[in-house]
């Protein structure tokens, strides 16, 4: 029965993997996997997309199907749970299905599926929760309208539904998110175009009125109904003044040069608090920040909501921007994204207009300025339409055009506290002679000047070999790229230091201040034109994701063998030599001695199948659950053993990406992408191993599902052919004592008659009759022994004579050897098919000769029946009998006449005891 119940588990997971290789749509997958469900009684199915908006999950029906008069929840609705409620789900733990026999008594449903459950009477639910990277993505929901009992193999089957079902729910889920992407992608289009148009203003702008004016055309599209623009006094954040104002009306606007103590005011101390950000505020009279002294200086303008962006630059506060409404009004995201950008970009330019207002070479320096600004204007509008990093450093390159060599440097993790590596992504060469090329990787540590550049916006190194800053392994490593003079803008992301824009020289030289200010300003385009193609890139990067993770999927759902698993998996990772699947003895990690390749490509095909034991590996620690592994240098890992290391050198695996397979919480093995040369791999590589290990384990357990199926049917065909072996060997055994007691006798005798006669002969001849007759008795039933016993070897006599003729010759020879009493009773040839003539003779001979070997009996009944639809054979004696209740699964006479009874679909019944006789009788319907 359990046989069965298994056999029939793999054939419906059989079914529903082919059906969710053809699945292009949540319906297709949900129906795919719905065929248990439904054989248990389940009444509704759901496949549900989850996403995410601060501390809420909102969940949305994207599949369904019901069964009867269910009640469906429709197709398109949303449900908001609040993250708090929700069920805990590690990413990084293998997810398991959720089982709830009985929603309306357990706590771990959230008040919202309570109130779903309790308002669509699901009782019984079984959740398969479906994981993305480090994000639940969806759930597959099967309800039942009565309370349910899960066991060990519910729990089974639903598992595996849920790893087969995972990637192509989560690859389809990622798909259907593109049209979203697109239309985030255009919003943040328009938004740009607006903060494109505001720079490019901006660059213009040479006083505070023109400057407000300039960032005021959102707000005023906004409903706002003044402005203003304030300068600290002396830098510092107390007292301001009004410069610039504009208003609908006087009514809603502060006067010029009006002063205000902001620093003894709750409101003012609040926005100076948080000078990075705008502070947005719906109606003053419904804010706590808003103190009641500012309330009383700001309400007789008709002030209700409040907007203030501080201009805080290179640490020094220079002013503010105040915006009124007279009405409330709700800021939304998508205002304080485009505000928070307007205030970035103007602080800057507020800097230098109040700098160039206090100068006394004001004319001069405004010349300069605006010379500075039509610069950088040109720059933006070229770094605004580069399309990538090449063509932002080949914009910049012209602000400093005796520069020998200008590159663009990242970290490798844009953020220099936690980076490794110093990333060369652009190197624009005029002498032809630089060492650094693009793609190569410099040691954080081959840098310590790091630290002191640290927090600095802008780099200036006249001459290296003579600047106190420079520390001796700095210059030595800049010598060895014939780096002399040094100039740059730090690129600050989030106030992480991602990297910078450097100019080279081979020779000293001396930089201005106006190389500073241009080089800060380049910064500030550069960091605006790396998002956004970075965002660029991150979208195409994740459509590439998921189309490969499609294909991927496709050849590793095809793959019958681990060698086909493999080569489908070639290329994935770029630069890896070698893709190889490795296997626990037993597939389980706690019970294995070793290790062993099952599967590899390319330079690691001659040794598939080597063991490695368990005790010479030095990562496996089975604590460490972490799904991926990274070695980008195996030689200077500190994880690994001396041997481990040595094992890999010797096989030229000099870096790996390792993702370890387990199910249900047990590890089986791992997959490993492997290179020759040390290497890091990016977080997209990372992403794609972890997906692709999800498609693996799928693979893995159905190619060991099948190969065990064949080891299995092997195994029985093996079996099946010693048993008929065995049974020939028997057979010519039995033949062979037939032969020395029959026809052998007969010859004995008939020699012995001949001899007598021949005596008799000489003596007298009338006595030689005698023998005579008796040798031709003998010879007759000699003849007749040897006909029986070559009609058990070829009995053509059945095609050609019939049943009860082939029958009647072995009654013949058994009167004739064994002295029987043989009584048949048979009253015409049945018309029955010449198989089945075959499996009666058999069975009748083998109760026949069964009479004889063991029953001992003296009289033997024989009787057949042939009606329309059933025929019986009957074999009786008067033997000595037996216990049928005694195990006789040895006997191979009795096991091969139920054995051919069942081949014809009949049935063997034997009725005997001890002292008892036999009764067998063969019974099958026509």
């Amino acid at each position: 029965m359990g046989q069965q119940r298994l056999q029939d588990a793999t054939e419906l997971l059989y079914r529903a993997a082919n059906q969710l290789a053809y699945a292009s749509s949540p319906h297709e997958q949900l129906e795919a996997i719905s065929e248990y469900a439904r054989s248990r009684g389940a009444n509704r199915g759901l496949l549900v997309y989850c996403t995410y908006e601060r501390d809420d999950r909102i969940d949305e029906i994207v599949a369904e199907w019901t069964m009867g008069e269910t009640l469906p929840l429709e197709v398109g609705s949303q449900f908001r749970h609040p993250r708090s409620t929700l069920l805990p789900i590690s990413p990084m733990s293998v997810p398991r299905p959720f089982f709830f026999e009985n929603t309306l008594h357990d706590a771990r449903l959230s008040p919202t599926a309570h109130a779903i459950d309790e308002h669509y009477h699901i009782i019984g639910c079984v959740i398969l929760p479906i994981f993305g990277v480090q994000r639940r993505v969806a759930d597959v929901i099967f309800g039942w309208d009565q309370p349910q009992i899960f066991d060990e193999h519910d729990e089974h089957i639903y598992s595996i539904l849920q790893q087969l079902t995972a990637p192509l729910i989560n690859s389809t889920h990622l798909f259907e998110q593109t049209p979203g992407r697109a239309a985030e992608l255009e919003t943040t289009r328009r938004e740009m175009e607006i903060l494109y148009e505001i720079s490019r203003l901006l660059a213009g702008a040479a006083s505070p009125a023109e400057l407000l004016d300039v960032i005021s055309p959102y707000m005023r599209e906004k409903g706002a109904v003044s402005g203003h623009l304030f300068y600290f006094d002396q830098y510092k954040p107390h007292w301001m003044e009004v410069i610039a104002v504009w208003g609908l009306d006087e009514a809603h606007c502060l006067p010029l040069a009006w002063r205000l103590d902001i620093g003894h005011r709750q409101l003012g101390r609040y926005w100076t608090s948080h000078p990075e950000k705008p502070t947005l505020i719906p109606d003053i009279l419904n804010a706590e920040i808003v103190g009641e002294d500012s309330i009383a200086i700001l309400s007789p303008y008709g002030v209700r909501g409040f907007a203030a962006l501080p201009f805080h630059n290179h640490g020094r506060w220079i002013g503010a921007a105040y915006f009124f409404w007279n009405k409330p009004y709700a800021f939304d995201e998508r205002d304080a994204r485009l505000i928070a950008a307007i205030q970035q970009n103007t602080a800057p330019v507020i800097d230098a207009i109040r700098l160039l207002e206090q100068s006394r070479t004001r004319t001069l320096e405004l010349e300069k300025a605006n010379q500075e600004i039509n610069l950088l204007y040109r720059a933006s509008e070229t770094i605004n339409s580069a399309n990538s990093f090449q063509e932002i450093v080949e914009a910049v390159s012209q602000f400093d055009p005796e520069a020998e060599v200008v590159t663009l440097m990242l970290w490798d993790t844009l953020d220099w506290a936690t980076a490794a590596y110093l990333d060369v992504v652009v190197v624009i060469d005029r002498t032809g002679q630089s060492l650094l090329e693009v793609g190569s990787q410099l040691p954080k540590e081959s840098f310590p000047i790091a630290k002191t550049m640290l927090g600095e916006r802008v780099w200036l190194f006249d001459d290296a070999h003579h600047d106190p800053r420079v520390d001796a392994v700095t210059a030595q490593n800049w010598a060895l790229l014939n780096i002399r003079s040094f100039a740059g803008p730090a690129l600050y992301i989030n106030q992480h230091w991602a990297g910078g824009i450097t100019f080279h020289s081979s020779k000293p030289r001396k930089f201005t201040e106006r190389d500073k200010r241009l080089l800060a300003g380049v910064g500030d385009l550069v960091i605006a034109a790396i998002l956004r193609i970075r965002s660029q890139q991150e979208t195409l990067a994740a459509k590439e994701e998921t189309d490969t993770l499609y294909r991927v999927g496709e050849a590793i759902n095809s793959a019958n063998t681990f060698t086909e698993l493999v080569n489908a998996l070639s290329g994935i990772i770029s630069g890896a030599t070698a893709v190889a699947l490795y296997a626990w003895e037993g597939w389980n990690y706690e019970t294995a001695a070793y290790v062993e390749m099952v599967a590899a490509t390319d330079h690691l095909l001659p040794v598939v199948g080597q063991r490695t034991p368990k005790q010479e590996l030095s990562y496996t620690d089975h604590t460490q659950r972490d799904r991926l592994m990274v070695l980008e240098d195996v030689v200077a890992d500190a994880r690994l053993e001396d041997s481990t290391v040595q094992n890999y050198v010797n096989r030229q695996l000099l870096a790996a990406i390792s993702i370890r397979l387990y199910v249900k919480q047990c590890w089986i093995g791992a997959l490993v992408f492997h290179s020759k040369v040390p290497r890091s791999f990016s977080e997209r590589e990372r992403r794609l191993a972890m997906g692709v290990g999800d498609y693996v384990l799928g693979a893995v357990e159905r190619i060991r599902a099948r190969e065990e199926t064949e080891a299995a049917r092997q195994r029985a065909e093996a079996f099946a052919e010693q048993a008929h072996q065995l049974a020939v060997l028997e057979e010519r055994n039995r033949l062979a004592r037939e032969l020395h007691d029959s026809v052998s006798q007969a010859l004995y005798g008939i020699v012995l008659g001949a001899q007598t006669a021949r005596t008799f002969l000489d003596r007298d001849p009338q006595k030689s009759v005698e023998p005579l007759d008796y040798v031709l008795s003998l010879s007759e039933a000699g003849l007749a022994e040897m006909r029986a016993l070559i009609f058990e070897l070829r009995p053509e006599t059945l095609e050609k004579e019939g049943l009860i003729e082939a029958l009647s010759k072995q009654v013949t020879m058994l009167k004739a050897r064994h002295g029987l009493d043989v009584r048949t009773y048979v009253d015409h040839e049945p018309d029955i098919a010449l198989h089945l003539k075959e499996a009666v003779y058999w069975i009748a001979r083998e109760a026949l000769y069964n009479v004889v070997k063991h029953a001992h009996a003296s009289v033997v009944e024989i009787s057949m029946i042939c009606s329309r639809d059933l025929f019986v054979l009957q074999v009786k004696d008067d033997g000595l009998g037996f216990d049928t209740n005694v195990d006789f699964s040895g006997h191979l006479g009795l096991k091969s006449m139920s054995e051919r009874a069942q081949k014809i679909g009949g049935t063997l019944h034997i009725d005997s005891s001890p002292a008892s006789g036999t009764h067998i009788e063969l019974q099958f319907p026509l």
